[in-house]
Formats: structure tokens, C-alpha cells, sequence
């Protein structure tokens, strides 16, 4: 894959991943307007609260996975990295990683993970180069290429 196919990949993952979230919003949300207040009073008004709080629950995902539909895009359009950062797809000797999604790995990607820059193999990544040689948890990881 290229660096372009990987980026839609991901794009497309997270837009299916936004519209599921959108349609539960929808659903509780119609759940929620279609309930009437029944004789049992306090078990109708926690039943409400508990969708409201699960309406929040999910529209806060959204709006995270809307941050990483933004965040790949501008890095999709990303170009000649000369060392490891955010936005770059670092192939490995012990595998293939999209540095600054902290996504995990994306079935139609079966061999790239995407990793969040604060996470412990970013870290250790970050700012090396093609070549360079690095220990990650007892092993020694070669950076074949910058993408």
C-alpha cells in the first residue's frame, strides 16, 4: 500500500466509525422523545437521565473521532519526512506503524498499527531516521523507511 492508500483507509474507518456513533445518537435520541412519563416516577426519570448521559457519552466520542478524521487528512497531504514525527508511516523491522493516531490496528490495514504520539514506541521513534537502530523493551528495532 502507499501512503495515500493508507491514509484513505484510515479515513474511511473513522467516517463509517462516526456515522455508527451518529446513528446511536440518533436511535437514543428518538428513544428518549418517544418516552412517556409512566405511573413508576423515579424509574422513568433515571431511565432519562441514563440515555441523556449515554446522548453525552457518544457525542463525545464523535467529536474525538472527527478530531482524527481532521488530523489524518492534513497529514494524508504530508511529504518528504527526514526523521520520524507525527504524521509519517515508519516501516520497521518490527513492523509497520502510522505515528500520531492513536487508533490501534485498522482491519483494512493488516499490517500497519496506528500509534498516538505519546505512546511508549513513538516516543522511542520519534525523531530517528532511515537506517538508524533503536532498543525498544529488549529488542532492536531497524527503521527500513520514512513514508
Amino acid at each position: 500500500m502507499n501512503r495515500l492508500e493508507i491514509f484513505n483507509a484510515i479515513e474511511s474507518y473513522l467516517t463509517h466509525k462516526i456515522n455508527l456513533l451518529q446513528q446511536d445518537i440518533t436511535d437514543l435520541a428518538a428513544d428518549l422523545a418517544g418516552d412517556t412519563k409512566s405511573s413508576a416516577g423515579d424509574k422513568f426519570e433515571t431511565a432519562r437521565e441514563m440515555s441523556q448521559q449515554e446522548i453525552s457519552k457518544l457525542t463525545q466520542q464523535v467529536n474525538e473521532q472527527k478530531k482524527w478524521l481532521s488530523l489524518t487528512k492534513s497529514y494524508a497531504t504530508a511529504t518528504n519526512f527526514v526523521q520520524v514525527q507525527a504524521g509519517c508511516i515508519v516501516k520497521t523491522s518490527m513492523g509497520n506503524f502510522v505515528v500520531g493516531l492513536p487508533l490501534g490496528k485498522i482491519e483494512e490495514l493488516a499490517t500497519y498499527y496506528c500509534i498516538g504520539n505519546t505512546a511508549p514506541l513513538a516516543q522511542v521513534l520519534l525523531n530517528k531516521q532511515v537506517s538508524d537502530s533503536l532498543q525498544f523493551n529488549g529488542k532492536t528495532i531497524a527503521i527500513a523507511a520514512i513514508l
